[in-house]
């Protein structure tokens, strides 16, 4: 049989008049920088969409007019005028059809401009606050409030 471990050697006790250690205190360590030049690649930026009417129907495009999309307003309605002011897109249309949209025309909002009924055949701002509109026979309505407000001119 082989023969048994040693005993452990008795834990020593703490002397309560021993003086403390000194307390340890990290020296900074020196930083070594390296300052180099990354050429990273551009982060492409989509091109803003464009718009136009082509048959009453609203169209965009996302690749700065190689391509074209019809997009879906209101079933029925026929356009004539279309911008993109500021980050809402309006639609304009006979019988004073008026439509934004504040997402890229996902989704589209019927507003209405008071005693107009004709066909609106332009839309066009100075900001995005102060939106003109041309109609076919009722002349040209302004807005000084991004449109939640109308007058004739």
């Amino acid at each position: 049989a082989p023969p048994a471990p040693p005993p452990a050697p008795p834990l020593a006790r703490a002397e309560p008049d021993l003086p403390s250690p000194p307390p340890i205190v990290a020296a900074p360590l020196p930083i070594q920088a390296s300052l180099r030049s990354v050429q990273l690649p551009p982060i492409p930026v989509p091109p803003e969409p464009l718009w136009a009417i082509e048959a009453g129907h609203v169209r965009r495009s996302t690749d700065r007019g190689l391509t074209w999309h019809t997009v879906p307003v209101a079933a029925g309605a026929v356009f004539h005028g279309v911008a993109q002011i500021g980050p809402r897109t309006w639609a304009g249309g006979d019988h004073g059809t008026i439509y934004y949209s504040n997402d890229l025309g996902a989704h589209w909002t019927r507003t209405s401009i008071p005693g107009l009924t004709g066909a609106i055949t332009s839309i066009g701002s100075t900001s995005s606050v102060n939106l003109r509109i041309r109609t076919e026979s009722e002349g040209s309505w302004k807005s000084h409030d991004a449109g939640l407000h109308w007058q004739r001119e």
